[in-house]
């Protein structure tokens, strides 16, 4: 998706709370949609889901428990879709 409407996630978002992300968790989202969208053309929940879930693992901090992976992949999912209508 190389174009001026980018889609750009600079934070997780789950029950009204906000996690900022550091600079290697944001390129590493952002990268990884550029790449789907690239090869695919559109965004699953299931391939979101395992980006997030890759920060979980890789974290050396927890910022987020398991069971809140699949809200934050469908809020990115959503704000993805609001930003491409």
């Amino acid at each position: 998706m190389k174009n001026n409407n980018k889609f750009i996630v600079n934070e997780l978002r789950y029950n009204r709370c906000s996690i900022l992300l550091d600079e290697v968790e944001k390129n590493y989202i952002n990268e990884s949609i550029d790449n789907l969208l690239s090869k695919n053309k559109v965004l699953e929940l299931k391939d979101i889901t395992n980006l997030i879930e890759n920060i979980y693992v890789n974290s050396e901090v927890r910022i987020f428990s398991k069971e809140h992976i699949k809200g934050i992949a469908v809020d990115i999912l959503d704000r993805f879709k609001k930003k491409t209508k």
